[in-house]
């Protein structure tokens, strides 16, 4: 008894142990918590500068200023936390994910983030409809495999030869030093295998899309596409680099087929359903062709020198045909 007390307590002990060994965050360095409210304010006070259209640099620095003076963190505090959190991307992954989550839940309560795709009246079951299954807000970092969302979406019964897709999505950049470049692809494989593939980049705070469509109506297999944030060689290492994305759709559109089937009635001038706005010439009798008139009947009763119009000849056959 006294000894499997013995092993409890070592085995607690172990675990205490085992707990106080792993590795944290160092203490002088913004903790993840404190670091994901910091760089919130901070993706807001960026966004709010962007919309100034006086001297914006300047305006992006008062704006970083104001957001460490709420925080109660200086300059040299917040550069070297982000000089630890670019060395470790697990953890600065695991910040931004939950940025993006806070992004995407305030962005569907405000109804921001359906603002732009619902200019398409879009219908789950309809001509147009959202496919896009995946997170419709992401954050994206410099560094593999933290820089790249992708996707592959195989047809289904719902896709239709004629279909048109377009990719989209808003995006945000907020970098303290480097260029801005970020890739937006979409690749649809055709029924026949052959492949159509758009490709746009994306170096500002901006709305992009791309588009493409089955012209030849050759039928659906496979949609792919990704974006991936590239990463400028010559910029520092430990800087700021962070992509925002807001609002990814991708929308399809079946097409829109405003020619209608041939009347079964068109051109047959015999059938009841036939207009009615002309004259229905007589069926012939089996065996027996129409009379064919005579030249007498084509002369004018009492000028016969001069023809007959085509209604007083009509009515000359007409009543050849009584008799």
């Amino acid at each position: 008894m006294i000894r499997s007390r013995h092993n409890i307590l070592i085995g607690i002990f172990l675990l205490c142990l085992l707990i106080s060994c792993k590795p944290g965050v160092p203490r002088h360095v913004i903790q993840p918590a404190d670091m994901e409210k910091l760089l919130y304010d901070y993706h807001v006070g960026q966004a709010m500068s962007q919309d100034l259209t006086d001297d914006r640099e300047y305006n992006q620095e008062l704006y970083k200023l104001a957001v460490l003076k709420k925080h109660h963190v200086s300059e040299a505090e917040f550069d070297s936390s982000l000089v630890y959190y670019m060395r470790h991307t697990e953890q600065l992954h695991a910040i931004y994910k939950k940025l993006s989550e806070r992004l995407n839940k305030e962005a569907l309560a405000l109804g921001a983030s359906a603002s732009e795709v619902n200019r398409y009246t879009l219908s789950n079951t309809g001509d147009t409809a959202n496919i896009w299954t995946g997170e419709t807000v992401a954050t994206l970092i410099p560094y593999a495999p933290y820089n790249k969302i992708s996707f592959v979406m195989p047809a289904d019964t719902a896709f239709r030869k004629g279909d048109k897709f377009l990719l989209g999505v808003s995006s945000r950049f907020l970098y303290q030093d480097g260029s801005k470049d970020a890739v937006l692809q979409l690749a649809v494989r055709f029924a026949n295998d052959s492949v159509s593939a758009k490709t746009i980049h994306m170096a500002s705070n901006n709305n992009y899309n791309v588009e493409i469509d089955d012209r030849d109506t050759l039928g659906i297999k496979e949609i792919r596409g990704f974006i991936l944030l590239t990463k400028d060689k010559n910029a520092s290492e430990t800087t700021l680099k962070l992509l925002l994305l807001d609002n990814i759709h991708l929308v399809r559109f079946h097409k829109d087929i405003k020619s209608s089937p041939a009347d079964p009635a068109e051109g047959n001038p015999n059938d009841p359903r036939a207009p009615r706005n002309s004259p229905v010439p007589p069926a012939p009798l089996p065996g027996k062709p129409l009379p064919q008139p005579n030249p007498s009947q084509l002369q004018h009763p009492t000028h016969p020198d001069r023809p007959l119009s085509v209604k007083e000849a009509g009515t000359s056959i007409e009543k050849s045909r009584a008799r």
